[in-house]
């Protein structure tokens, strides 16, 4: 099979599905606006990848003051190459940019993962008009959207009834996740701390409103209290007038010793977070099925998550999992408490979320579904599609 796979930004879960592809021995031409392949822990494996490194910064040039101009140059090179290939199927990941080109190329069969923040309303998906025309087209061009909750179904199907949607986790190789990072943990966790005892909480989602990282802090700070050799370290790029928000309110609780930000890092220093952190933590308002999560279950970490429907969908409410109301800061600082100081809990909780993983998080079973929804669309649609 002929793949020509697009993403504005190398998202482990789109290189893993890259990297699987291939070694199932299918063609994948990959265009993305980051250079992959020679970051540690997103390497390539296959010479059936190929790369077009003349699009890396041409797909995500949402600064740039030529930012019309050059999306229309893109979009018309993108569409005489995808002409070019004539693949059997365009993947795009992520609505925003990467998905907006495969509209614009008129090519079929179009398949978009949606990564939720690029559809969901909520997360600022319509905040403009620019945005709200495009959402609405991409959605109306594709095919069929694979989603990760069930609003955002709902919302796809607000915008065209008739566009088919799949679900599709964004799967985990555990192999990876489970696999003994290179390096010394012990020396990774001096770089955090001096104190080996310190209980270390992790919040691996980015730093944005819809995460709720200030609750976070606010919870940190009801849990630094009872809890002084506790540290909180969160993931996630640190550039966003909303990152200026989480360090005064940090400031503000006096905890700047106490808060340790990991900016943007490569996979292996991303697995090492996870292993050396006790606690993992996901406290978002609105949310489809983050890989992180999944993350954190490959590797064998208790789990605190906000009660949302897509996450409760997955765990249930029971006596293993922990999930705490949303919107209670109360509740957060309790479940951490809870959680962190309990080693029966902690080990009831990763047995559970074991399962979860297995049933839902491997990504073996996310390529078996990828590939059924690839071949349906060729086999169905054989014959019918063309360059509009």
């Amino acid at each position: 099979m002929k793949i020509v796979i697009i993403s504005s930004d190398q998202y482990p879960f789109f290189v893993n599905i890259v990297n699987q592809l291939a070694i199932l021995g299918h063609e994948l031409h990959v265009i993305c606006s980051k250079k992959i392949g020679s970051i540690k822990g997103v390497e390539l494996v296959s010479d059936k990848i190929i790369l077009y490194p003349e699009y890396y910064g041409k797909i995500d040039i949402e600064g740039s003051k030529l930012n019309f101009f050059w999306s229309l140059f893109t979009i018309i090179r993108f569409r005489k190459l995808v002409q070019q290939i004539q693949p059997d199927i365009l993947h795009a990941f992520n609505l925003k940019w990467s998905g907006w080109f495969a509209a614009f190329s008129g090519y079929h069969p179009y398949i978009l993962s949606g990564l939720g923040s690029d559809i969901l309303i909520e997360q600022g998906a319509t905040k403009n008009f620019y945005l709200r025309f495009l959402r609405k087209f991409t959605i109306k061009k594709v095919d069929i959207v694979t989603i990760v909750s069930e609003q955002m179904e709902k919302q796809v199907k607000e915008v065209n009834n008739s566009t088919k949607t799949v679900f599709l986790n964004a799967g985990v190789d555990k192999q990876i996740f489970r696999s003994q990072p290179s390096g010394s943990l012990s020396d990774f966790k001096h770089r955090i701390t001096y104190n080996p005892d310190v209980k270390l909480i992790f919040s691996p989602r980015q730093i944005r409103p819809v995460y709720q990282i200030k609750q976070i802090i606010e919870a940190f700070d009801l849990v630094h209290q009872k809890q002084p050799n506790s540290m909180l370290i969160q993931g996630g790029s640190d550039n966003t007038l909303y990152v200026t928000e989480v360090r005064d309110l940090i400031n503000k609780k006096k905890l700047q010793n106490f808060v340790h930000f990991t900016g943007r890092v490569n996979q292996e220093d991303w697995i090492n977070y996870f292993s050396i952190s006790d606690i993992v933590v996901s406290f978002p308002y609105n949310d489809g099925l983050p890989a992180t999560i999944f993350e954190a279950m490959a590797i064998g970490k208790p789990l605190i998550l906000s009660d949302i429907p897509s996450i409760r969908k997955l765990i249930g409410k029971d006596d293993e999992s922990i999930l705490v109301d949303k919107d209670s800061i109360n509740q957060l600082a309790e479940g951490i408490l809870l959680l962190i100081n309990n080693k029966i809990k902690q080990l009831a909780n990763i047995e559970f979320s074991k399962k979860i993983f297995n049933k839902y998080g491997d990504d073996r079973n996310t390529i078996k579904v990828l590939l059924k929804i690839y071949n349906e669309l060729i086999d169905i649609k054989m014959g019918e599609y063309r360059i509009e």
